[in-house]
């Protein structure tokens, strides 16, 4: 398959799509790290930066709190893209809370099971 483009549609930086771009580097993505006060550093390779978020949140549930964060920007980028919705319409911070309270509520429904599974997993 052929594609015309490799740069990144919602940014006017004309770069390619990466996922570190996607993530970490675009304005829309450091907009919605920011929301939740993190701040994404420059000066760090990929694997340093997410580092630096587990230190700047400072909470056994940091890992949840990035992958939760990217899987929104990952699903504000779809909407942007594929509905035509402008990402300023898109309330990333209520998108990042209702998705956490979704976890906490399965967590709970599960924590008899997976605690017991876990006594009993090899």
């Amino acid at each position: 398959m052929h594609l015309p483009s490799y740069n990144y549609v919602l940014c006017g930086l004309n770069t390619e799509k990466t996922v570190q771009h996607l993530f970490l580097e675009c304005d829309m993505a450091r907009f919605y790290w920011g929301l939740i006060d993190l701040t994404v550093i420059s000066s760090l390779d990929i694997l340093h930066r997410f580092k630096s978020f587990k230190v700047q949140i400072k909470t056994s549930f940091f890992m949840e709190i990035i992958i939760i964060m990217c899987w929104c920007i990952w699903i504000i980028r779809n909407h942007t893209i594929f509905r035509g919705i402008p990402t300023r319409c898109l309330r990333g911070l209520d998108l990042f809370k209702l998705i956490f309270r979704e976890l906490l509520w399965r967590a709970k429904k599960y924590f008899l099971a997976i605690e017991s599974w876990l006594e009993h997993a090899v």
